[in-house]
């Protein structure tokens, strides 16, 4: 009898639903890589995936939470936060988080219950000690933000904290509006923070990019739709530097794709387009080392193809970002950070000795050179890629900040205008003072 339930459950394996076929961890890491870099819409789809294929998991909603957050969905996230804290109440910034959303909802008393646990656990948290007595002044409540004044007094924090909430209770009796004062920290802007804005990231080769809405910038290379139009991949491959959410069907279909290609490089092994097709649809499923491992083969098949050495640096790229949780090495990389650059370095040159009038390889490397802080070579070759292809926004914003941290002010300002010109936004609002 048991054998007999063991043969049916292994029969139905394949046609369990699908959100239990997805690695979780390696989707989550890459929502979060969308999350460093702004892309929001992509990072709650991928979010969204997570908690679908296992909602009893905290960090997914946590993560949401924050997409949510900066799309400006206070509800949203503090819907998925409060879902966050009842499955993981130990996440550190989950209560922060909603309570800044509370904030922002007019919410005050729920906010001000969030911050007086914050402080009951920390009592060094400073900036909530201050919205705390913010939420307490918000709904006219002197008396209690004078016995929080003297809790605060109690913890011995620094002079000038405390002067400022006396000043800010001494203010509210006068009737001067403090209702602006909160402190953000992490959840403002960049902007707020007075912080330059990320590099943007590099190009991919992607069947699914996201729609820009800062940009009508269309990547294009004609060697490139030349292969397209032969039909040699399972759809159109293009260019982007903003990767899109890819569906479950989509999923579906390219695993398809790999079995059926498998078969077919069973019976001719020595094919390395096949090869490179079937790294395509293992990029998709987000199965990185098996992509490496087919752009190897098709590399040593056939050490011409400049699309595999770029498709190859791509899947590394992804590789590293998806191992070091999303997290690109903005600041100072480590040494297996490095170690993993260096290979996409390689790649990306081989690119270039095959096809010198590729744009997209030339900024790839510039990009890269950029994030190691190598900057006399990404300056470089971010100005090869504009030589190559002049209204490239993404190589004027990038060479303009690495000129400015360069300490080439007047060249970077240009580059940087140049970038909010083609549809950089973020440029006026870091830059040149004005939105």
């Amino acid at each position: 009898m048991c054998r007999l339930f063991l043969c049916v459950v292994l029969t139905l394996l394949p046609f369990l639903p699908s959100r239990a076929q997805i690695r979780t961890d390696r989707v989550l890491s890459m929502g979060r890589n969308a999350l460093y870099y702004e892309d929001y819409v992509v990072a709650l789809r991928y979010f969204t995936m997570c908690v679908e294929a296992k909602p009893y998991l905290g960090e997914p909603y946590y993560y949401r939470a924050m997409a949510k957050f900066y799309l400006g969905d206070y509800t949203g996230a503090d819907r998925d936060a409060t879902e966050a804290l009842r499955l993981n109440p130990y996440i550190d910034k989950l209560l922060p988080l909603r309570a800044i959303c509370r904030v922002n909802l007019g919410r005050y008393a729920e906010a001000e219950a969030d911050y007086a646990a914050i402080v009951d656990r920390r009592a060094d948290d400073h900036q909530s000690w201050h919205n705390l007595l913010m939420c307490q002044l918000e709904q006219q409540l002197g008396e209690r933000a004078d016995s929080t004044l003297s809790r605060y007094r109690l913890t011995n924090p620094p002079a000038e904290r405390l002067a400022s909430l006396t000043q800010l209770i001494a203010d509210h009796r006068l009737g001067i509006n403090t209702t602006d004062h909160y402190e953000r920290g992490e959840f403002a802007t960049k902007a707020d923070r007075g912080e330059a804005p990320t590099l943007q990231p590099l190009y991919a080769l992607n069947f699914y990019p996201s729609t820009s809405l800062t940009t009508s910038y269309e990547a294009y290379y004609a060697p490139l739709e030349e292969l397209n139009s032969q039909g040699l991949f399972a759809g159109r491959l293009q260019l982007t530097n903003s990767e899109g959410y890819v569906s479950e069907q989509a999923i579906h279909l390219h695993q398809t794709d790999i079995r059926l290609l498998s078969e077919r490089i069973e019976q001719m092994p020595h094919y390395a387009l096949l090869h490179l097709r079937r790294a395509t649809d293992y990029y998709h499923t987000l199965d990185f080392e098996h992509c490496i491992a087919d752009l190897d083969t098709s590399i040593a098949l056939d050490s011409l193809n400049y699309l595999a050495y770029f498709l190859r640096a791509q899947a590394r790229n992804a590789l590293m970002l998806s191992s070091h949780g999303g997290q690109s090495a903005e600041q100072l990389p480590s040494s297996e950070q490095r170690i993993a650059y260096g290979h996409i370095i390689d790649d990306l040159k081989r690119a270039i000795s095959v096809e010198p009038q590729f744009p997209y390889a030339h900024y790839n490397l510039g990009t890269v050179y950029a994030l190691l802080h190598d900057y006399d070579q990404a300056d470089h070759y971010l100005s090869e890629a504009l030589r190559l292809d002049t209204h490239l926004p993404s190589a004027y914003y990038n060479r303009g900040l690495v000129r400015l941290r360069n300490n080439q002010r007047q060249a970077a300002l240009e580059d940087l205008s140049q970038a909010a010109q083609n549809g950089i936004y973020a440029v006026y609002e870091f830059f040149l003072g004005k939105k």
